[in-house]
């Protein structure tokens, strides 16, 4: 057995957050790169909010530190984990600040959160498609992703 954090969004209020706020951490050396990794899972409703900030402290006198937010997830409730990346480029002293937000919507459930990991690299640029074989199996025409470029100008697809 193991373990997620879950914030409730089931009866309370429109505008209710609840936080979940990481140890502070420290960047190594020059590395001003970070990937912050984790998967979700959303049961509430449409509108509820899970909101990611960091909170950077401008130095060791600095008890405050200056909230930043990074990404924002509001989307439909699903019935599987979804696997999530966040880069998070902090260059100073910092903690990551998971905030639920209650939206307008009834909800029976909220957002779970597990496996959160931190690395000090770039965050992978990758697709997750549900069920991609039967879609493929049964797609009449070719299907292709987006156009991308690499940070050296290459494009591929």
């Amino acid at each position: 057995t193991s373990f997620f954090m879950h914030f409730s969004t089931e009866g309370r209020n429109e505008g209710d957050t609840a936080r979940l706020v990481s140890k502070t951490m420290t960047p190594k050396g020059d590395c001003k790169v970070q990937c912050l990794q984790f998967y979700y899972y959303h049961s509430g409703h449409e509108s509820d909010q899970l909101n990611i900030w960091i909170r950077e402290y401008q130095n060791e006198t600095d008890n405050r530190g200056t909230l930043k937010l990074m990404d924002q997830i509001t989307e439909l409730p699903g019935n599987y984990w979804k696997l999530h990346h966040v880069p998070l480029n902090a260059n100073k002293t910092f903690q990551v600040v998971f905030e639920a937000r209650k939206g307008a919507g009834n909800s029976s459930g909220g957002f779970s959160l597990d496996d959160i990991n931190i690395s000090e690299t770039e965050c992978p640029h990758a697709w997750q498609i549900r069920d991609i074989k039967n879609i493929l199996n049964n797609s009449a025409i070719d299907i292709h992703s987006p156009l991308y470029y690499s940070s050296d100008g290459y494009r591929f697809q």
